[in-house]
């Protein structure tokens, strides 16, 4: 049996949904997911996924290397001039910012392209902070990391090329190469592969604009008064959660669009989720270049070991637990954890409705806790 407490982490709600082995399911919750209205968590409510939308895109592209549409070494300037199938867009986007011809669909998929993050530019964070509702178009992802006097939010280092660099902007052009090889649109893609795969409760916002008929079915996301990015929501009211004055927040669910597209435009269930990367890593999804995406294309220290990057996920190996191959989503609003434990044989998904700190498989506090309960 599983225990959580939401009060104990200073959040307002926690749902952990478990499986293991041929089992079915097994969901705990503590908390709320609506402050105000004391709604319980429970399973079944929809959440943003934020780079776990990784996972979708990854497959969409891999599942086209299979059939021979191209190859994972083809640079980013003969696929588009190679396939022209979105009426040529990809072609002229990599001819207006040559930076983006060598680049390699690899590269993309593995973080190593060298093309900086977009969200941690300046100009996106002024932009995003005084419109969050702000509808970006191509061009604009592309001009705030290109010119002279692009400047980074402090500590940001941008990438280079051939190294691991966590940057959103690979999945956004990602995106782009999937509509000029397939002809079709990303959403169209995304909604076939969750038909496909029986993902009844996942969804993916085209420009990242929330469903309105899917906001009922969300999840309450909530961003402390203290993050940085605040400021965007100082129109709503504040709530505090857990009977505590010190905890306050806005409530941003569906209050901002969701940038990025292919990198984190998606919404899912935990049983979603976990039911995908099962059928994932069982070869059920990509089958021919099975091992191209699994096999680790670069390597982040961290103070225990390594994080071994493969393509949208990290592949760990703990003292404690054995390997464990996971990916964290962050949105404003929402923290996801999404891994399976290969020696244990245990898949789990975990969320928590407030964004206090990035969750990621190293955290303390939590994460420690239920990988020690699930694990032990």
């Amino acid at each position: 049996m599983v225990s959580l407490n939401h009060i104990r982490y200073n959040v307002p709600g926690i749902l952990l949904s478990v499986n293991e082995g041929g089992n079915s399911v097994k969901h705990y919750a503590s908390g709320f997911s609506h402050v105000e209205d004391k709604t319980p968590m429970m399973t079944g409510l929809l959440f943003q996924c934020g780079v776990i939308t990784r996972l979708f895109t990854m497959g969409i592209l891999l599942r086209l290397v299979d059939k021979g549409a191209f190859d994972l070494d083809d640079p980013l300037e003969w696929v588009a001039a190679q396939h022209k199938q979105d009426r040529g867009l990809l072609n002229i986007v990599v001819s207006e910012y040559p930076f983006l011809k060598p680049v390699t669909v690899r590269e993309l998929l593995g973080n190593t392209s060298g093309l900086p993050a977009f969200d941690k530019t300046i100009a996106y964070n002024e932009i995003f902070v005084s419109r969050p509702r702000k509808i970006w178009q191509i061009e604009n992802y592309l001009d705030v990391i290109s010119g002279v006097d692009v400047r980074y939010q402090r500590g940001y280092e941008p990438g280079v090329r051939g190294y691991y660099s966590n940057s959103a902007t690979n999945y956004f052009i990602a995106g782009l190469v999937i509509e000029a090889v397939s002809g079709i649109k990303t959403s169209e893609n995304m909604r076939n592969l969750f038909q496909e795969f029986r993902m009844k409760n996942t969804y993916y916002f085209p420009y990242g604009v929330m469903e309105t008929t899917l906001k009922s079915r969300m999840m309450h996301g909530y961003l402390p008064i203290s993050h940085p990015f605040a400021s965007a929501f100082e129109r709503l009211p504040q709530v505090t959660y857990n009977d505590n004055k010190e905890l306050r927040a806005y409530d941003v669910t569906g209050q901002y669009t969701v940038n990025g597209m292919s990198n984190s435009a998606s919404v899912s269930t935990t049983t979603d989720l976990i039911d995908w990367l099962k059928q994932l890593l069982n070869c059920k999804v990509v089958i021919n270049n099975y091992r191209q995406m699994v096999t680790p294309v670069a390597v982040k220290k961290y103070s225990e070991g390594e994080n071994n990057y493969c393509f949208g996920f990290y592949k760990t190996r703990r003292k404690d637990y054995g390997e464990i191959i996971w990916t964290a989503g962050n949105a404003l609003g929402y923290s996801v954890l999404l891994a399976h434990a290969l020696n244990k044989a245990i898949t789990f998904a975990l969320v928590v409705n407030v964004s206090r700190e990035y969750v990621s498989l190293q955290i303390d506090g939590l994460v420690a806790d239920v990988l020690q309960q699930l694990l032990n």
